[in-house]
């Protein structure tokens, strides 16, 4: 499957899906888990195709972050447009050296119906709720929630828009958790091609019953990725 960017400095860790070899996915929400002295983008290395974070890997490439563009209606208490690019300082070769490095392939439209796909959460987040973080890249498939059993999970926090979507177990046990955000839920319906369906957004606690995590649907910001990536290309 494509591969994960993972951004690390001053003691914060978020993550961020290649888009091209020139930009990385990730969610609004990253921006506000630093401190705002430290929200300065090119602070940040991104570390592509990382898999132990504690140890330099063959392959794995590592570029600094240029720009951080946030949705300009991204609404920090409704998680609403939770979506934003990293321009990298310096474009990443997907091909020759790097070619073990390679784009995530966004969707089609909103005709993607990916309840009916095998979905895939990454992070090196924690393993429980306030745990300590992985050292190594884990993955766990996540079923997606219809909308309505979504919203009704969060009926008493937030308002599940069409935006955005649940996926997890109702018995809980497995999610992504703190440390997560910005990452990807990447989803297959042939086992040969991965398609970024989300962006780890927000969720109540880690693996609890009945509480799934809400990601943001990457199909109806496409509009916004391509914009934006063809204004800051240069």
């Amino acid at each position: 499957g494509p591969r994960r960017a993972r951004s690390g400095g001053a003691n914060k860790r978020s993550h961020a899906f290649v888009a091209s070899e020139a930009a990385a996915v990730t969610a609004s929400v990253v921006r506000h888990l630093f401190p705002k002295s430290r929200r300065n983008i090119s602070r940040y290395i991104f570390r592509l195709g990382d898999y132990n974070k504690s140890v330099m890997e063959p392959g794995e490439v590592h570029s600094k972050g240029d720009m951080m563009i946030t949705h300009s209606k991204f609404d920090i208490q409704t998680f609403r447009n939770d979506i934003a690019l990293v321009r990298l300082a310096e474009p990443v070769d997907l091909e020759g050296r790097n070619a073990n490095l390679q784009a995530v392939c966004l969707p089609d439209g909103n005709s993607m119906d990916f309840s009916k796909a095998r979905c895939m959460a990454t992070g090196w987040g924690e393993t429980q709720f306030k745990g300590r973080h992985s050292d190594v890249l884990m993955e766990v498939m996540l079923p997606v929630w219809s909308h309505e059993k979504c919203a009704r999970a969060y009926r008493n926090y937030n308002k599940i828009t069409a935006s955005m979507f649940c996926a997890g177990y109702v018995e809980g046990k497995k999610s992504s958790c703190s440390g997560d955000s910005g990452g990807p839920l990447q989803c297959t319906f042939d086992e040969r091609t991965w398609f970024l369906a989300g962006v780890v957004s927000h969720s109540v606690y880690c693996a609890l019953p009945n509480m799934p995590t809400v990601f943001t649907k990457v199909a109806p910001f496409l509009d916004f990725v391509h914009n934006q990536m063809a204004l800051h290309s240069s």
